[in-house]
């Protein structure tokens, strides 16, 4: 997953972004941002319009990002987690 995607999600901004598998995760097309297809480059230019024209939908987009932040990308909350599965796939190779 991408730094910067998570970043712009923490601070409460909408995102445009491709539609790779890890954005995929992250972003619900429409609801949150928007995935656009890989190397096409309109695509992208009509989504960031469409939200420089429609402040309410930007925000309403930022403030699903920031829960989404909150929720899915606390490392307090999920390093624990990650170190568990981790820890599990070390004894299991042993």
């Amino acid at each position: 997953t991408s730094m910067s995607l998570l970043e712009a999600m923490a601070c409460r901004l909408p995102v445009v972004v491709s539609d790779v598998p890890a954005n995929c995760e992250w972003i619900q097309d429409g609801v949150n941002g928007f995935l656009v297809p890989r190397k096409k480059v309109n695509p992208i230019s009509e989504k960031i319009l469409i939200l420089l024209n429609d402040q309410a939908l930007a925000v309403k987009m930022g403030s699903k990002n920031l829960d989404i932040a909150h929720t899915r990308a606390d490392l307090e909350k999920n390093y624990p987690k990650f170190e568990s599965i981790y820890q599990q796939m070390v004894e299991t190779k042993n």
